[in-house]
């Protein structure tokens, strides 16, 4: 039998409470997408809704708080890479000029907090390892190891004077400086079950709980040590990963106001908050460059079937430009790229309408606008022979 200290005794129970909630939770969620799937592949196609827990940063902050405030700095990180990266990577590869915007990157403060061998979490499984590990040994260790370090910050730098190097350290997140109070984190962290727990529940009368401890296939008795962080930061990383497989769609909710009270706006505390989500830097970016694209197959399809011999003879890119210029759109408001054109906000809303309306209404609308361009071309060209002739 198992002979435990009374503080031990209140770990291992805690240890077994939360590993059948675990594994109990996966059982469920199992099941319901097994239901819900059916017959159909995992592999298939997937709508996914992703809602995010919000940054935190409290007077104290624990184990909690860093778990939680390292999956938002991965999720920063891919909403700054989904939003600016492929903006970049689509005028660069359609030869299309645009201002570029510059963003600050978060992935210094994601390696300090999961980068092997010495990331804070990884120092945090190391401390966890030793004999009589304790809080102390974990944050001395990790204000030795990233003293230098730009994203880290000992207690007094990020505003608590009160605690020592061996009580806490601070992080610069890309929403402000966070301090971590180390009380508690090893104890947090380890999730070990000792052997004589999963025996026991794997032989219980109540197959729904035998079946989610099964018998250790290898046979292999004994303890290892079982990490939370690694656990976290390997499911967050899997979340990172379908995500990644993904076309994703971005909704920021804004806190208004620290009373909870409705219609009611701090406009400080909301400007910060578009700052720090990267909103702000993303709406830059569309306002300088070029948010309405449109295939030029998009456009010569639909319209040039129908359109006189002399337009439809030409070819897509220059049947997309000679449309937008006869409909008045501004020669300094799209540019062509090499699949598609490219619009300023808004200045592509009139093609946008047009596609909307029946196209026996439109064609006649569109051979008018296109005739009356051609004659202004036509116009232009001799009145420049003619000026230069005078000159």
């Amino acid at each position: 039998a198992l002979t435990l200290t009374p503080e031990r005794a209140v770990r291992a129970r805690a240890a077994l409470a939360k590993a059948i909630y675990a594994k109990l939770f996966d059982a469920i969620v199992d099941y319901v997408n097994s239901a819900i799937r059916g017959s159909a592949s995992p592999e298939g196609g997937f709508i996914g809704l992703l809602d995010v827990y919000g940054f935190e940063s409290f007077y104290t902050n624990t184990f909690e708080q860093l778990c939680i405030n390292f999956a938002n700095e991965k999720l920063q990180q891919f909403f700054l890479k989904f939003v600016f990266k492929s903006e970049e990577d689509l005028y660069t590869n359609e030869n299309v000029t645009w201002t570029r915007i510059e963003y600050q990157d978060n992935q210094g403060c994601i390696d300090l907090i999961e980068k092997m061998p010495t990331g804070v979490m990884r120092l945090l499984d190391e401390t966890c390892k030793k004999p009589n590990a304790t809080d102390a040994m974990f944050s001395e260790l990790t204000t030795k190891t990233h003293t230098r370090n730009d994203f880290f910050l000992e207690p007094r730098g990020a505003g608590r004077k009160d605690l020592h190097m061996t009580e806490g350290f601070a992080i610069r997140h890309f929403a402000g400086d966070v301090c971590y109070e180390c009380a508690g984190f090893t104890e947090k962290n380890n999730d070990t079950l000792h052997t004589d727990f999963t025996d026991q529940m794997g032989a219980s009368s109540l197959p729904q709980l035998a079946a989610l401890f099964p018998a250790n296939p290898n046979g292999r008795k004994g303890q290892s040590f079982s990490s939370v962080s690694r656990r976290f930061i390997n499911d967050l990383g899997g979340l990172m990963e379908d995500l990644n497989a993904t076309k994703a769609h971005f909704v920021r909710c804004i806190k208004p106001n620290t009373s909870l009270k409705p219609i009611d706006f701090t406009p400080s505390l909301v400007l910060s908050q578009l700052r720090c989500s990267g909103t702000i830097d993303a709406v830059q970016l569309m306002a300088g460059a070029y948010p309405t694209r449109i295939p030029f197959a998009a456009i010569y399809d639909r319209y040039a079937p129908q359109m006189p011999d002399f337009v439809r003879k030409l070819e897509p890119p220059l049947f997309c430009e000679a449309l937008a210029l006869a409909l008045d759109i501004p020669a300094e408001s799209f540019q062509l790229g090499r699949t598609r054109i490219f619009f300023r906000a808004g200045k592509g809303a009139v093609l946008e309408e047009l596609a909307e309306r029946d196209m026996e209404e439109v064609i006649p609308i569109l051979v008018e606008a296109i005739k009356r361009f051609e004659a202004r071309k036509a116009a232009s060209a001799m009145l420049q022979r003619c000026c230069k002739m005078l000159v």
